[in-house]
C-alpha cells in the first residue's frame, strides 16, 4: 500500500492546513498585517497553484470552521488527493483511498498557530483584468512549532491584492503562481467519500519531537 510521505513539504502542508495560516504580530509592517489578517479572518478560500517549468499543477481548498476541513489536490503524474479531518488524513492515488490517523502529540503541535513572519514592501498598484490592484515584494518564513529550528521561507517573491479588502490575488514566488479565489464561497465543502470513510485505518509513527 502506497503510504505518506512524511517529508519537510508534508510537515509543512500539515501545519498550514490544521492552523489555518493565521498571522501574528511578526509580521514587519503594518500592509503585512492586514493582508495577513485579511486571509485569517475569512471562512473559505481557494488557491490554484502551478509549476509550469515542471508541468504540474493543483489547488487546495481551506474551509475554516466546525471539524476544520481541508482539501489539497497536487499533479505529478498522476492526482493525489488530501481530505484533513482533525488528526485523520484520508490520501486518494491510483490505487484508491488511505485512511491515517496522526500522532497526538503531533496534532497537538501542529494545530497551535503557525507563525508567520511576512515582509510586504509596497511596489507601485498595477492592472489586473482592467482592476487597479496593490503590490508588494514579500518574503514569508513559517516557524513550524515544537520543530525548531525547522522552518520554511519563501522569496522574495511578488503578490497583488484587492486594495479595499487586502485580500491576496496572486503570487508568484519563483517559478511557483499562486491564484486565490472564491473567497467567503459558500458552495467549497468538503465531503468525505464514503469509500475514504471505509478504508483501513493506518496509525501513523511520530514525526515531532515529544512537546515539553
Amino acid at each position: 500500500m502506497r503510504n505518506v510521505v512524511w517529508s519537510g513539504s508534508s510537515i509543512v502542508m500539515l501545519a498550514v492546513c490544521l492552523s489555518g495560516g493565521v498571522a501574528t504580530a511578526d509580521d514587519s509592517t503594518s500592509l503585512g498585517d492586514k493582508i495577513g489578517a485579511a486571509l485569517s479572518a475569512v471562512n473559505s478560500y481557494q488557491v490554484d497553484i502551478a509549476w509550469p517549468a515542471a508541468g504540474r499543477g493543483g489547488s487546495l481548498v481551506v474551509v475554516h470552521g466546525v471539524g476544520s476541513r481541508y482539501r489539497e489536490t497536487r499533479r505529478l503524474g498522476d492526482t493525489i488527493s488530501f481530505i484533513m479531518l482533525g488528526p485523520t488524513l484520508y490520501q486518494r492515488t491510483s490505487a484508491g483511498w488511505h485512511k491515517f490517523i496522526m500522532d497526538p502529540n503531533d496534532f497537538a503541535s501542529l494545530s497551535q498557530p503557525t507563525a508567520f513572519r511576512r515582509s510586504a514592501e509596497p511596489l507601485p498598484d498595477r492592472t489586473e483584468g482592467g482592476v487597479t490592484v496593490g503590490a508588494i515584494k514579500t518574503t514569508v518564513t513559517m516557524v513550524l512549532p515544537d520543530l525548531d529550528p525547522v522552518s520554511s521561507t519563501r522569496g522574495p517573491g511578488v503578490c497583488t491584492y484587492d486594495k479595499g479588502t487586502f485580500l491576496l490575488r496572486a503570487c508568484t514566488f519563483d517559478q511557483t503562481t499562486l491564484q486565490y479565489s472564491h473567497y467567503n464561497d459558500q458552495s467549497l465543502t468538503i465531503e468525505v467519500p464514503a469509500e475514504a470513510k471505509d478504508a483501513p485505518v493506518v496509525n501513523l509513527p511520530p514525526i515531532l519531537p515529544p512537546s515539553s
